[in-house]
């Protein structure tokens, strides 16, 4: 090594638009994904008129996310809570 070691850290040229980092690729085929319900509040559905239903994401934290794929989530006493403007889930 001739004491040069420029190129030794030369970082690569920054991409000009992100689809060109799989230029000339063919393109993945991938499956769709299956939508899996994890938890519902059956007893809410006995109990009371359910007059319109929405998706949302949660925040869960890791001993949560364990309970989740465990399949023993608890919704029995959980209702959702609107304030400032954010939904929130209450009693889980």
């Amino acid at each position: 090594m001739g004491g040069d070691d420029r190129d030794l850290h030369r970082l690569p040229p920054p991409l000009r638009d992100p689809r060109e980092r799989h230029a000339g690729r063919p393109d993945r085929v991938s499956e769709p994904m299956s939508v899996k319900t994890i938890a519902t509040n059956r007893r809410a559905r006995f109990d009371y008129e359910i007059l319109d239903t929405f998706e949302a994401g949660i925040v869960l934290l890791g001993s949560e996310v364990k309970s989740l794929r465990d399949g023993q989530a608890d919704l029995k006493d959980a209702y959702a809570h609107v304030h400032r403007g954010e939904m929130w889930l209450v009693g889980v």
